[in-house]
């Protein structure tokens, strides 16, 4: 007769989810489940953290300062104070210390001023050097900016002044220069940076022009010793007289035409 099988044995249900079994996002022994929200799963992968306890200790290290101090309320100016004295700032502004490379001379009283600032603000003494050296270096490198520019239109201006006269450049800053030392121009030009201005080497010039006709170098013996045709030959024998660019030129051909009009008066009557 044929016994009856067996029936299979069936382990009871256990009453504690397996470690592995997630319940909404986390599971059983605190890990993360890959369905945890996105902002969760960033911070784990970010702090290399697994589980809910790591998160829960890396929150409690935020809270603590340097000595075991807690972070003090808004309101606790004690706390705030060991605080601020623990990352390097000075009781009172005066315990700041600056002193710089730059070559920039800084006055006492706006050094001060600022230490006041910084240690309202809070600022530590590396913050205050920072900041200090931060203002400083864009002071500088504006100063090599406007060099740079005063630079760049003194070169525009001694180009413009190069095509205005040509061949004669050379000879009309000479000039130029002359006159301005004459009349103590120059300084004044130098400091307001326009001495290679065009109009003001053609004003310059112009001067120098000016001058020149009230001394140009008269026969020794008086005019009227000589008959017009030889005054008239005197003038044509003049090198500026065919020279226009002859500073004595312009005041020539004045005299050449006066003394021509006379010898064609002369020959009508």
């Amino acid at each position: 007769m044929t016994e009856p099988a067996e029936a299979p044995v069936v382990a009871p249900a256990s009453s504690e989810p397996p470690a592995t079994e997630p319940t909404g996002y986390m599971q059983s022994n605190g890990d993360f489940g890959e369905n945890a929200p996105d902002v969760i799963r960033n911070l784990m992968d970010k702090k290399q953290w697994t589980n809910a306890e790591q998160m829960a200790t890396g929150y409690t290290e935020l809270e603590t300062f340097k000595g075991g101090s807690s972070i003090p309320e808004a309101d606790d100016a004690e706390g705030w104070a060991k605080i601020n004295t623990a990352r390097g700032v000075p009781k009172e502004f005066g315990g700041y210390e600056y002193s710089t490379e730059s070559g920039i001379d800084l006055a006492p009283e706006l050094i001060d001023g600022f230490k006041q600032f910084a240690h309202k603000a809070g600022y530590s003494q590396e913050q205050l050097k920072g900041a200090i050296d931060f203002q400083l270096e864009a002071v500088a490198a504006q100063g090599e900016l406007y060099e740079q520019q005063m630079q760049e239109a003194d070169q525009a201006d001694t180009e413009a002044t190069k095509v205005h006269y040509g061949i004669n450049y050379e000879n009309a800053m000479n000039d130029a220069k002359l006159t301005s030392d004459k009349h103590g121009f120059s300084t004044a030009l130098e400091e307001r940076g326009i001495r290679n201005i065009p109009i003001v080497t053609q004003m310059l010039n112009h001067i120098a022009n000016l001058e020149a006709e009230d001394s140009i170098n008269r026969p020794a013996e008086p005019v009227a010793s000589k008959t017009l045709d030889q005054q008239m030959q005197d003038i044509k024998d003049n090198p500026a007289f065919m020279d226009k660019f002859d500073r004595g030129h312009k005041a020539l051909m004045v005299e050449f035409q006066e003394l021509n009009r006379k010898i064609v008066a002369s020959r009508q009557a």
